[in-house]
């Protein structure tokens, strides 16, 4: 009997084992699962997060932003003010799309009408500063109606330093229009739009079409205007380069540091955005190779140099200023400008060429300074620091 009650036992204990075993295989199975289900879920959550995280940073054109506001304003029955106030609204708060790159006033007004056709004679100097680059992101071969590119390459840099101005008023084409029924309500709108100004940066819609057309590459591709001498060569001269070509790269280098230099005027929307540009700027092989150029040039002073419309030493200067404004406060930019051309040989890099800026020879006929020479001193410093 002991022995049957023990088997029996025994018995009993092995059946109520068996589902204990099968419970704790489980949750070896589901881990088994979440192990793997992170290749098939993650990418769906990931994807959603993204669509979130586009939703809120998606822009908006123009022409969507002023359909939408008419058909507010007639729909509802709103006036011009209240249709405006409402589509802000509706793209800002409900749908979280950012309309900081858009004219925001009415586009029946007179006031809005302007903005708009300056909005689009921005673009146009934008297109047709890309039409100068190829396929290969080379400078076309002959540059035509140089005139146009000095003209679109001064518009964008005033635009994105003060938005629209007078200054810019003389470069563009446009004809304002003007109507003396609507006297009235311009004024209420200059109003309003001086009390805006206080809270928003007037360069700001242009620095964010910049930043949305990819312009940055643009301006990248025209650094390589004028032709470079091999990195090794002894000497080094401007003969090979046209003062079309000289002239087109120094307005480039102007409007890129007027573009990533942040000032105490910027927003912090602004600011951002010059982050962002500053953080896709990456033409430092072309950078260093015009500051070693523009050293070993400005280091054969000649007498004729003063009648150029630009001195050498003037466009080292900019170049180092560009330098600067490019890798203020991002790591990564600096490391891309020190390791700059130091494959090459006899060049260790960009602080190599920093130091041959710091030895270029003064002046043998004088013993003083010119102011040049005073500022290029400083920006190199201010660049080292």
């Amino acid at each position: 009997r002991r022995k049957n009650q023990s088997q029996s036992q025994s018995q009993r204990r092995s059946q109520s084992q068996k589902p204990k075993a099968k419970s704790q295989s489980l949750p070896s199975k589901q881990h088994t699962t979440t192990l793997i289900s992170p290749k098939t879920t993650t990418p769906h959550i990931h994807t959603t997060k993204t669509k979130n995280h586009i939703k809120q940073i998606k822009m908006i054109s123009q022409e969507l932003f002023d359909e939408t506001l008419l058909e507010n304003e007639e729909i509802f029955d709103l006036s011009p003010t209240a249709a405006l106030q409402e589509t802000m609204e509706e793209y800002t708060i409900r749908q979280k799309i950012s309309i900081s790159h858009l004219v925001l006033s009415h586009p029946n007004s007179t006031s809005g009408k302007n903005e708009r056709l300056r909005r689009k004679q921005y673009n146009d100097w934008l297109s047709y500063l890309d039409t100068l680059i190829e396929s290969d992101g080379s400078v076309v071969k002959q540059v035509k109606e140089v005139d146009g590119v000095i003209h679109a390459l001064r518009g964008v840099r005033l635009c994105c330093r003060d938005g629209w101005s007078d200054e810019v008023d003389a470069l563009s084409t446009i004809v304002s229009t003007h109507n003396e029924e609507n006297d009235e309500e311009e004024e209420e709108e200059e109003a309003k739009k001086e009390e805006s100004n206080e809270t928003k940066d007037p360069a700001l819609p242009y620095l964010t079409l910049f930043h949305q057309s990819n312009a940055i590459y643009t301006f990248m591709s025209l650094l390589g205007i004028v032709i470079l001498p091999s990195p090794d060569a002894t000497e080094q001269d401007e003969t090979t380069n046209t003062p079309t070509a000289i002239q087109i790269l120094h307005e480039t280098i102007l409007t890129l540091i007027e573009i990533l230099k942040p000032t105490s005027s910027n927003t912090t929307t602004t600011r951002d955005v010059k982050m962002t540009l500053r953080d896709k700027f990456v033409a430092f092989e072309r950078l260093v190779g015009l500051l070693l150029h523009y050293t070993n040039v400005s280091s054969a002073t000649k007498e004729d140099d003063d009648e150029k419309e630009v001195s050498n030493l003037q466009i080292l200067i900019d170049v180092i200023r560009l330098a600067t404004v490019s890798c203020r406060m991002c790591e990564s930019n600096k490391v891309s400008f020190v390791r700059a051309l130091k494959q090459k040989n006899r060049n260790g890099g960009g602080m190599d060429v920093i130091i041959q800026v710091l030895r270029l020879p003064t002046s043998s006929t004088t013993n003083t300074f010119t102011q040049e020479q005073v500022t290029l001193w400083s920006e190199t410093c201010q660049l080292i620091t």
